[in-house]
């Protein structure tokens, strides 16, 4: 089920190509969208992204650790270039791959908690966090779990836990 609704959300179409996601639950997305200059594109590369979540047995509205999110929005990310094509997403790349590991570090005692309130500052900035950090995070260790991989079976790693796909890259990261 796919909803799409009107953004009125200056912030939305600055940062987001005037079009922003949230699956709500497994096969439901919902859609702001501001028709403003590229929203087809933003479109288009935000449903790929939310449509990795969607068919994820994992992803369920908020429901996972840490890490789990981690990997998840990470996977959506990887999915969506792959599928939609298009450059790095600014939130991708918002810190780099040092700063990424550093910042797991510094999380370690926290990546197996569910706690919404974390989950925001890590992801979209706040307290000790930097804007999107999470989304950076996600996004290297799945370009490093990826490059490991001797196919790209989206299937295949989509239905893969988050949390053997973490546990695995952490130990590569050493942290």
């Amino acid at each position: 089920n796919l909803f799409i609704f009107p953004s009125f959300n200056s912030w939305t179409e600055r940062n987001m190509g005037g079009c922003a996601g949230f699956c709500t639950s497994k096969f439901v997305i919902v859609i702001n969208l501001k028709f403003s200059l590229g929203w087809e594109k933003a479109l288009k590369e935000t449903i790929c992204h939310e449509f990795a979540h969607a068919i994820s047995n994992y992803y369920n509205g908020g429901d996972y650790t840490l890490g789990e999110g981690f990997v998840l929005d990470g996977i959506a990310e990887h999915f969506r270039e792959a599928i939609a094509g298009g450059d790095k997403a600014k939130w991708s790349t918002a810190i780099n791959k040092s700063e990424a590991i550093n910042l797991l570090k510094k999380l370690k005692d926290k990546f197996y908690i569910k706690n919404q309130e974390l989950w925001q500052e890590v992801f979209f900035g706040g307290g000790d966090y930097p804007s999107w950090a999470g989304y950076s995070i996600g996004y290297y260790l799945i370009e490093d779990y990826l490059a490991k991989q001797d196919e790209m079976d989206w299937e295949k790693i989509i239905k893969t836990p988050p949390k053997e796909i973490f546990e695995q890259m952490i130990k590569d990261w050493k942290i």
